[in-house]
Order: structure tokens, then C-alpha cells, then sequence
């Protein structure tokens, strides 16, 4: 049997090695957080398992069902307006509600019933109702993320999302288990199988939340303040807007988030119906490629993402796979390669695990606190905003033709690339201007 040592050595490995371990008590950074977070860690597959079965395959899923790639479109930009306007609401409701109440109810409403409608949904209009209803999870992310940082010590925070990302890069390996589904029942059935699997999941995420979740201490002041508060629901979103544009760097990476989502979103919509419809890969096949994502994403969090000294430059190495991965995609056409197609998966999954976390750190430490509720509110309808157009966008290109999106992207991730390099050498050239002024002095 593992000797009590021997598991603290194994979380703190997991952990990505940034915790030192002290033997003959139990202050693992796992037993030290909020009961809160060590819940959120330990539940999380059972959302993330289910939600990476179903989403790789959703676009198929409703084309499969009768809808047209121009009403897969439509529907992901109507998504992400309804998105938009349950940002504007979310952190009033978050704080009236309190983060356990609102987090219980969202869950309901934004998973386990759109799960129950995707489930048997056989036209646009069922699969339109519950992309609607799926956009309240704009709500039960603020939450959820409440959850996971309060009352933890923030040197420990960095654990707790560390756990999260692992956790969730685990549960894209059970992704190839849809495509041995779809080879044995076909895509349709199978997929409708695994909705009401993951209804199942989220209804007993949902029971167990309401029973193992206590409201933060932040929470709680938040509910007494709101009571006692009558300010507009809008009121905090009037100075995020200056206090950004004022800061050049949080401007840049912020801008940088938003066009890698704008394009991780025609991406995931197209990816898979370009692979089937255009290139004739075998539907059940392709299963394999979240997998090496998972693989590759997880590989990064463990061993490199752990050992990174300098932002800047890793962000930049992750920028610069996103232009080849594009660039090894638009040219598998002319080759019919499959290796085209399993570099452009090796850059993406390199780049996506670079990119998302060090953009996230760094935009974090870009804000003030006492403004970061605010900022990170206005940037999520501004997010949400930015996002509407481009399942319209990649709907009308792969209409066109489905390689079209692809090539919209790649000079969308060119364009990522060359902003940063600019931003660089911006930056070097004022801190070679400040030392100039210093030697004079």
C-alpha cells in the first residue's frame, strides 16, 4: 500500500511540481484549499467527460439531424448573443443570488435541460431553444470561478486551476469511446445516446452541489451588500472601458483572446465537417485527434508549462504554431496528406495549451484589484460581442467552399502573431529609450 508520503509526493507531481512537499502531516496543497475548491476539482469530470464526448461531434450531430452547415452557423452567433446578454446580468445575479444559489439554478438551466432537448432535438428550432438555454452558462461560470478562487490563499490558486486544467485535459481521452460508438450504432444514434448520458452526469452534478456547497465568505457580503445597494445593473461596466484603452498591454492581450476564441470557434463548428465532408475521413477515425490533443495539452501542463521563465517568449513560440498549424491545414488539399493533418493537430495542441494559459496569467496580472470584477465583466460582453459573427462568417465560407475558413483564420493568426512581435519590440525599444535616460542622469 502508498505510505501517506508517497501521495503527497503524487499530488504534488500532478500539481505540475510547483508545491514542496513536508512529510508526517497532512498540509498537501490538496487538503489545505477551500473545501469549495477540492469539490469543484473532484466533480469537474463529471462534467468534462461528457461535455468533450458530445461537443466534438455536435456540429455533425445537427447536420446529421437535417440542419444545413448555414443553420450550424446561424444557430452558434444566435448562441453567443444570447451569451452577450446574460453577461450583462451575470455578476448582479451572481452577487444577489450568492455564488452557491445562482451557480445550482444556472447548472439547471444551461446543461441539464439543453442536454434533455439535444438529446431528441430533430429540428432548428429545438436545437435553437437549447443553444438559448445553454447560454446561461455566461451566469454559472462567474460562479464557478468564485468558487474556485475564494477563500483559497492565492499562492495555492495556481494549484487549484492547475488541478482544473489537468482534470479537464484527462477527460479528452475518452473521446475516441464516441467514435467506437458512432462505428457500432452510426453518428446520429450514438451521439443522442451520449446526450442523455450527459444529462445524467449534470443532474447529478447539480444534487451534489446543492448538498456539498457553502457559500463563500465573499459571497455572503456580496448578498447583504446588494440588499442594502440600488445601483444600476450597468454601473459597474462605465469605467472598464477607459481603464483598458488607458492600458496598452491588458489592450493587446485582451485583443489577442479575443481573436484566438473568434477563431477556436470557427474552428471547432468547421474542423471535423471539413475533415468528413471535404477530405473523406472516416467519421469514427478522426476520433483520434482530440485524443493527441488531450495527450500533447496534458505532456505541456505537466513538464513544460511548469518550467516557464519567460512568458513573452513561450507566448510567442505559441502564436507562431498557430500560423503553422493553419498554414499545414490550407495545403493538405493539394497533398491529401494525413500527416498534414497530424502536424496541424500536434502545432494547435501546443499552441492552445501556450496561448490560453499564458494570455489568462498575464491579463491577470495586467488588472488592478480593486477594478477586476469590472474589467473581467466588460470583457465578457465585449467577448461575447466580438464572437456572434463568426459562426455566420465560417457558415457563409464553408458554403463557399471548406477550405475557406481555414484560410480566414490562418490570416486571422498571422495577423495575432505579427501584433505581439510589434508589442515586443514596442516594449524593448522604451526600456532602451529609459535606459539612455538613466545613463544621462
Amino acid at each position: 500500500m502508498c505510505t501517506k508520503y508517497e501521495l503527497y509526493k503524487a499530488y504534488s507531481l500532478l500539481g505540475g511540481g510547483l508545491h514542496k512537499l513536508s512529510t508526517g502531516k497532512r498540509n498537501s496543497v490538496f487538503f489545505r484549499i477551500s473545501g469549495n475548491a477540492r469539490f469543484m476539482i473532484v466533480t469537474h469530470p463529471l462534467w468534462a467527460i461528457p461535455f468533450f464526448m458530445v461537443n466534438s461531434y455536435a456540429s455533425l450531430y445537427m447536420i446529421g439531424r437535417g440542419l444545413s452547415e448555414r443553420d450550424v452557423g446561424t444557430i452558434s452567433s444566435l448562441s453567443f448573443i444570447a451569451k452577450a446578454v446574460a453577461a450583462v446580468f451575470a455578476a448582479y445575479i451572481v452577487n444577489r443570488l450568492g455564488r452557491k444559489l445562482s451557480n445550482v439554478l444556472t447548472d439547471i438551466f444551461c446543461w441539464v435541460i439543453p442536454y434533455a432537448i439535444w438529446a431528441f432535438a430533430t429540428n432548428y428550432t429545438q436545437f435553437l431553444i437549447a443553444s438559448a438555454l445553454n447560454a446561461v452558462v455566461i451566469i454559472s461560470s462567474v460562479g464557478w470561478h468564485c468558487f474556485l478562487v475564494e477563500d483559497v490563499d492565492p499562492k495555492d490558486r495556481i494549484f487549484v486551476y492547475n488541478m482544473i486544467e489537468i482534470m479537464t485535459i484527462l477527460s479528452g481521452f475518452v473521446v475516441p469511446v464516441t467514435g467506437y460508438l458512432i462505428d457500432r450504432y452510426t453518428l446520429v444514434p450514438a451521439v443522442s445516446y451520449l446526450y442523455i448520458f450527459a444529462f445524467a452526469c449534470m443532474f447529478v452534478v447539480v444534487i451534489l452541489k446543492s448538498i456539498f456547497l457553502k457559500e463563500t465568505t465573499a459571497g455572503k457580503k456580496r448578498i447583504d451588500e446588494s440588499k442594502n445597494s440600488s445601483s444600476s445593473t450597468f454601473s459597474t461596466f462605465i469605467k472598464a472601458p477607459v481603464y483598458i484603452l488607458k492600458n496598452k498591454t491588458l489592450t493587446i492581450l485582451l485583443a489577442l483572446s479575443i481573436a484566438a476564441n473568434f477563431c477556436y470557434n470557427i474552428y471547432s463548428l468547421f474542423y471535423f465537417p471539413y475533415l468528413t465532408k471535404h477530405l473523406k475521413y472516416n467519421d469514427a477515425g478522426i476520433s483520434v485527434f482530440p485524443l493527441i490533443t488531450s495527450f500533447i495539452a496534458l505532456l505541456m501542463m505537466l513538464f513544460i508549462v511548469p518550467r516557464i521563465k519567460s512568458n513573452r517568449l513561450f507566448l510567442f513560440i505559441g502564436l507562431f504554431m498557430n500560423v503553422a498549424g493553419g498554414a499545414f491545414l490550407v495545403i493538405t488539399p493539394f497533398k491529401n496528406s494525413i500527416i498534414l493533418i497530424v502536424i496541424n493537430v500536434l502545432c494547435w495542441a501546443i499552441s492552445k495549451s501556450l496561448v490560453n494559459i499564458i494570455l489568462q496569467a498575464e491579463t491577470a496580472n495586467s488588472i488592478d484589484d480593486h477594478i477586476r470584477a469590472d474589467i473581467v465583466g466588460f470583457s465578457n460582453i465585449f467577448s461575447m460581442i466580438c464572437m456572434i459573427p463568426a459562426g455566420t462568417i465560417g457558415g457563409m465560407l464553408f458554403g463557399i467552399h471548406p477550405i475557406n475558413p481555414f484560410y480566414f483564420t490562418l490570416v486571422i493568426y498571422l495577423c495575432m502573431f505579427l501584433l505581439f512581435a510589434l508589442s515586443i519590440m514596442r516594449s524593448r525599444s522604451i526600456a532602451a529609450d529609459n535606459e539612455n535616460v538613466d545613463i544621462q542622469l
